[in-house]
């Protein structure tokens, strides 16, 4: 694929660069270019029926299609659907689901109006319900070493609040971060799953970059 290609594609971030790069994904439960469009077009009804069984990439889709009613109507009940969404994939998951969040949260900064005007009480209920999952999957990603997606985020502040006209949080210290990731991977064991096993995704030295022709690898 072409720069131009990839830089086009709202999903390169799910895409392999090697063939260790693809076995990474498979080994992390990335789903095929063709499941994801299945899992877009699976209906609330259907996705939650999947999630329930245990589908953790049904589950991601499910919290952020949560995250969108809530954010367009504001209604309270889509936002606390999301929050318990998001809190099951983002624990349970892996980098799939952290990309996948934060992947939604770059394009709702990139347009945070793409949702329609938002009220003083939708905007509080955004910093109660979904910002911190942002937050995790951004820790993840970075745990996990995927620059493909620290890509898809670069330029978005950690501090997404700022986007909705929030006031600056205090930047996270190191031993608060260290203490949080200990919490999930606590929260991870409570649930019956093993801690978190951080193989790193295979890149270039210096991270992911766009290449003039780059070599996509399909799963």
């Amino acid at each position: 694929m072409t720069k131009a290609e990839l830089q086009a594609s709202p999903i390169y971030w799910m895409l392999a660069y090697s063939e260790s790069d693809m076995a990474w994904l498979s080994r992390h439960g990335y789903p095929s270019i063709e499941e994801e469009a299945m899992l877009s077009k699976t209906s609330i009804e259907n996705l939650k029926a999947l999630a329930d069984g245990g589908d953790l990439n049904a589950s991601i889709h499910l919290g952020l299609r949560h995250s969108k009613n809530a954010i367009t109507t504001g209604d309270a009940a889509s936002f606390r659907a999301a929050r318990n969404e998001l809190d099951r994939a983002l624990i349970g998951g892996g980098p799939y689901q952290s990309a996948k969040t934060i992947a939604f949260f770059a394009e709702l900064a990139n347009d945070p109006r793409s949702h329609g005007e938002m009220s003083a009480t939708t905007v509080k209920e955004i910093e109660r319900h979904l910002l911190q999952y942002h937050d995790i999957a951004r820790g993840l990603s970075s745990l996990f070493g995927d620059s493909v997606i620290e890509r898809v985020g670069n330029g978005l502040s950690s501090d997404l609040g700022r986007v909705f006209g929030l006031p600056p949080k205090p930047q996270m210290s190191f031993e608060m971060a260290m203490r949080q990731f200990s919490n999930i991977n606590a929260s991870r064991v409570q649930r019956g799953l093993p801690p978190f096993a951080l193989e790193r995704r295979p890149s270039e030295p210096g991270g992911f970059q766009f290449q003039e022709n780059n070599v996509v690898y399909s799963r």
